[in-house]
């Protein structure tokens, strides 16, 4: 079943180092100053946090993280991120504070959504969906499956042909998908990928859903789920 990892401590132990990672992500568009108003911590403390001179108690992370990984600030900070990086999507993403952020957000949404649901895999196309997936995927305890999508190279076929030998081995996996962009070529890559798997499609999250009509109507019973718009 979905959940979060096991353990008092360790789970207290992650989440302030998440806290600060998510702090760390939030300076890249946000201000001491801003971010002393949305998280209601003085500035003085916040730079402490970031410079590594003290760490939250778990009191004050879980209040970080809440309001951190809230769904409209998470949008506001993607659209400043992406306006300072010029519309760059793969700049962003460049920066691994802002994938494990961002991915962080994503496997909170997943973990809410899916509360009690079983999960055995996340596939996402072999891009820098596949790092954001693979943050998800070890916070969850499953694995990742790439996902070609037009033209690739040929290791990422030699990768393919693997997972398509070990799935005819074991079929009917439940599965949620992870994109940067969701848009009408990944959604004909998915639906075909998981008919011919016969896999359990149970959630597309994305970073920004494109083509919304076209990619939603193939999906008519799945939740899919964007940043933006």
């Amino acid at each position: 079943m979905l959940r979060w990892r096991s353990g008092r401590k360790l789970t207290s132990m992650i989440r302030k180092l998440d806290a600060v990672i998510a702090l760390l992500a939030a300076k890249e568009v946000y201000s001491y100053k801003d971010l002393s108003s949305i998280l209601g911590i003085s500035v003085t403390t916040l730079s402490k946090y970031s410079q590594g001179e003290i760490i939250p108690s778990e009191e004050k992370a879980a209040v970080m993280l809440s309001r951190l990984l809230d769904r409209r600030l998470i949008k506001d900070f993607m659209c400043k991120l992406i306006n300072k990086y010029d519309n760059d999507l793969l700049r962003v993403l460049g920066k691994p504070i802002l994938t494990e952020y961002l991915g962080m957000y994503l496997c909170s949404r997943v973990v809410e959504v899916l509360a009690g649901s079983k999960v055995d895999a996340i596939i996402a196309p072999t891009d820098y969906s596949l790092p954001l997936a693979s943050i998800i995927a070890l916070r969850l305890g499953v694995f990742t499956i790439p996902l070609s999508i037009g033209t690739q190279t040929v290791g990422c076929d030699e990768v393919q042909e693997d997972v398509r030998r070990s799935l005819r081995i074991r079929r009917e996996l439940n599965v949620i998908s992870v994109h940067v962009v969701f848009s009408r070529d990944d959604a004909f890559a998915l639906k075909e990928f998981i008919q011919q798997h016969k896999l359990r499609l149970k959630l597309i999250e994305a970073l920004l859903l494109a083509d919304a009509s076209e990619s939603i109507s193939m999906f008519k019973d799945v939740l899919i789920e964007s940043i933006l718009p």
